[in-house]
């Protein structure tokens, strides 16, 4: 029966008949280790013209080392995506800080994570529903709740900061990552024209990315000059052509990825799938089924991590690892091959650097 569907395919059309064949081939051999990667590769070579190396990262953010992830988070009791908490990144030497960009319903554009307010300022609510001058107040931590703060102090501590109060803080030798969370034109406009009076795009210190596929597109379109980071679906196909021996020949669209520290947790990647497809089950179930399946055939991703970083890192791609909170994924970090470290603790990181400094040993270095 098989070979009837073969035939009928080949007749239909011989090169997805033939590339069927080969990656059914392959994955069976590369999951069972029946056939070194190298071979695929040599194979691909014949059927997939080489895609030459990426170098549009540039200099600057190629040697970015240290990231504070929403400036930081807990960390001196300190808020995410606060003033204060990029203020802390900074004088905790980051290379770089990353924070979230939303729109208010009078379209102001601040700095926020989440949809809703429920979990860092306690509340009810959408944030894209609420005019900026009604925008809660973040929570305050339990053990400041009886210490006495200025109105600056507490304006840059406990309340929802613009895009253009943070570009006022942040010095010119620090670079930004910009996600985006809404999938919008008139966000992305209006951030490119604040980033541009900032002068931020003079010294090539900003890149901007969405998780989505549709947003980093519309970023792509809108200036191509700024470099951007893996959508979720480019990082998953990253691993798929890897594991299926094509790396080396596919083009890559973004400039750096982003690489998960922690394993594939599946109750968790369940939790979080509810949270987006609550009222279609069936996408859900269909995704579960797909990530199981993949599990199952190529193992977790993490372990061939680190001979995906050596290639990307080759051709000029960052490998930032995310989620790098302690001294166990510092040093999944370390071996995955990484070129810059998310973390949501600066000042612990700055200290494991220093001790990496005195080794003598350090971070993989971008190939420009």
């Amino acid at each position: 029966m098989i070979c009837c569907w073969m035939e009928s395919l080949y007749k239909y059309s011989p090169w997805i008949t033939v590339c069927l064949v080969y990656f059914m081939t392959s994955y069976s051999c590369l999951r069972f280790s029946l056939i070194p990667y190298k071979y695929f590769t040599e194979v691909s070579k014949f059927l997939f013209p080489k895609h030459p190396r990426n170098t549009s990262l540039g200099s600057k953010m190629a040697n970015v080392k240290t990231i504070g992830h929403r400036g930081c988070v807990e960390e001196d009791n300190l808020v995410e995506n606060t003033i204060s908490a990029f203020k802390h990144a900074i004088q905790n030497q980051c290379d770089m800080i990353e924070f979230d960009l939303q729109l208010t319903k009078d379209r102001k554009i601040v700095v926020f994570h989440d949809e809703t307010f429920d979990r860092l300022c306690g509340k009810k609510g959408k944030l894209n529903e609420c005019l900026f001058k009604d925008l809660p107040q973040l929570i305050i931590p339990d053990c400041l709740k009886n210490q006495k703060f200025s109105e600056q102090e507490m304006k840059e501590r406990f309340f929802i900061p613009t895009f253009e109060e943070l570009l006022a803080i942040v010095p010119m030798h620090v670079s930004l990552i910009v996600e985006f969370k809404e999938n919008t034109p008139e966000l992305i406009d209006q951030a490119h024209e604040l980033i541009r009076k900032s002068g931020k795009l003079r010294t090539n210190t900003v890149l901007w990315y969405g998780l989505s596929k549709n947003t980093n597109k519309l970023v792509r379109e809108y200036d191509p000059s700024i470099p951007t980071m893996s959508s979720v679906k480019e990082i998953l196909l990253t691993f798929l052509y890897y594991q299926i021996g094509l790396l080396p020949f596919i083009p890559l669209n973004y400039q750096s990825i982003l690489i998960f520290s922690e394993r594939i947790d599946i109750e968790k990647v369940s939790l979080k799938l509810n949270s987006h497809f609550e009222n279609s089950q069936n996408k859900k179930k269909i995704i579960l089924f797909l990530i199981k399946f993949l599990l199952f055939v190529f193992g977790n991703p993490l372990s061939c991590v680190p001979k995906i970083s050596e290639h990307l890192r080759k051709r000029g791609v960052g490998v930032w690892f995310l989620g790098v909170h302690d001294d166990d994924y510092f040093d999944i970090a370390l071996k995955g091959n990484a070129t810059a470290i998310f973390s949501d603790y600066p000042k612990w990181l700055q200290k494991k650097f220093k001790m990496l400094e005195k080794k003598g040993t350090g971070l993989k270095e971008v190939v420009l």
